[in-house]
């Protein structure tokens, strides 16, 4: 069984049991990197807006051409919102055709951005024409409890998201949060939320989150877990922060939901053979 695996920003290193895409752009070193560890760190993406997103999922594109198919995908952190990314653009732009994978383990994953501007145009639309001089200015430390759904939700949790990467003392790297001053919209970016999209991961999903994880983050991976289908994921929660357990207990817990993420993935196949007969 082949996967694929995306980091997060992170130490790249080898890996003998899966495929490892690694980030091309250097960067700081990302939350849940031990202080021991000197890099060099890397990223996926060089900033959030739609076009910057589409050439990151270009990259995974070329690598699953080349390396591919794969079963499935692990990610974790900023590699888990590239899966999400990715799956839920691939169903858009190909809905007739099968996943690219049979099933997905997310690792704490963070806010997915997506590459197609016209994903909440109309939102973005209308935040660039009713907010005020001060809140683009201000924007992300501003209030967005005025705002008018979906405006909030969108404009709520992308302030969150890009003020999580401060707090935890990486800064808002990669994107420019003078957007809604400069009036473009196709430099905002658009932060996947359930609110604002009715795709679903349509594959199963195992959900690894930590205890400890900064609580924005915490956030951000429940948005993701929205993303997916009720009835085909699995949870586990550990006590760990911000990272991928180690401990044997959870080790084997996760072990069991990534099987009967499998298990699940060859039923679904199999009714879907069936239902062509």
């Amino acid at each position: 069984m082949k996967i694929l695996a995306l980091h997060g920003i992170e130490e790249l290193g080898p890996n003998h049991h899966v495929s490892y895409l690694d980030g091309s752009i250097p960067s700081k070193r990302g939350p849940g990197m031990p202080a021991w560890s000197d890099g060099p760190f890397h990223s996926y993406i060089s900033g959030y807006a739609p076009v910057e997103i589409r050439k990151t999922l270009d990259d995974v594109d070329a690598f699953i051409l080349e390396n591919g198919p794969f079963d499935g995908v692990f990610g974790f952190s900023q590699g888990a919102a590239i899966a999400i990314t990715y799956i839920l653009d691939y169903q858009r732009r190909l809905p007739d055709c099968q996943p690219p994978f049979r099933f997905a383990v997310f690792f704490s994953p963070v806010v997915s951005f997506f590459p197609d501007p016209e994903y909440c145009r109309q939102v973005v639309q209308t935040l660039l024409e009713t907010c005020s001089d001060d809140f683009k200015n201000d924007f992300p430390i501003v209030d967005c409890s005025t705002l008018v759904p979906p405006g909030q939700t969108f404009a709520g949790y992308l302030s969150k998201s890009l003020l999580s990467l401060e707090q935890v003392g990486f800064g808002r790297q990669g994107i420019d949060d003078r957007f809604l001053v400069e009036g473009d919209e196709e430099s905002v970016p658009r932060p996947v939320h359930p609110h604002l999209l009715e795709d679903r991961i349509h594959i199963p999903t195992v959900h690894v989150n930590g205890k400890k994880d900064h609580m924005l983050f915490t956030h951000q991976a429940q948005v993701a877990l929205g993303l997916c289908c009720d009835n085909l994921v699995r949870v586990h929660k550990h006590f760990g922060g911000h990272g991928i357990p180690t401990k044997k207990a959870d080790v084997r817990a996760i072990i069991s939901s990534i099987e009967w993420a499998m298990e699940q993935s060859i039923h679904m196949e199999a009714l879907a053979r069936l239902s062509h007969i």
